[in-house]
């Protein structure tokens, strides 16, 4: 499925200021997002046809140990474990408001103004 992709000026001009590696890099992901929404994309909640895609680096953190533990912390371990699992679902529902709100905000700075289509803004950033 094909999906087309806009950009209110606004969002044109912050990816103008990126340097090109950068616009490259984002460039890249729209391209393939057009075709197909895998990746770093995220439908927002909430929010009908509104997704949001990062372009950048990831970090993970995780640990493993082979050390026994003693008997009373297991029980700490597995509820310190369910607190982590409910905090990033928290932490992803203010992304997901955050990233919104943030559309919301220069959806309305941009009122009135015409959309930038994807093929456009390629050319523009001189990314073909």
């Amino acid at each position: 499925m094909d999906y087309r992709i806009d950009f209110i000026p606004s969002a044109l001009e912050q990816l103008r200021g990126l340097p090109k590696e950068a616009r490259r890099l984002i460039g890249a992901k729209l391209d393939r997002a057009q075709h197909d929404l895998s990746g770093d994309i995220k439908k927002l909640k909430g929010f009908k046809n509104k997704y949001r895609l990062r372009a950048g680096t990831f970090m993970s953190n995780s640990a493993s140990t082979s050390a026994k533990t003693p008997g009373n912390w297991t029980q700490l371990n597995k509820q310190l474990a369910q607190a982590k699992a409910l905090l990033r679902q928290m932490s992803q529902t203010v992304e997901d408001i955050e990233d919104a709100r943030t559309i919301e905000r220069a959806k309305r700075a941009n009122a009135g103004k015409p959309r930038v289509s994807w093929a456009q803004a390629k050319r523009e950033l001189q990314l073909d």
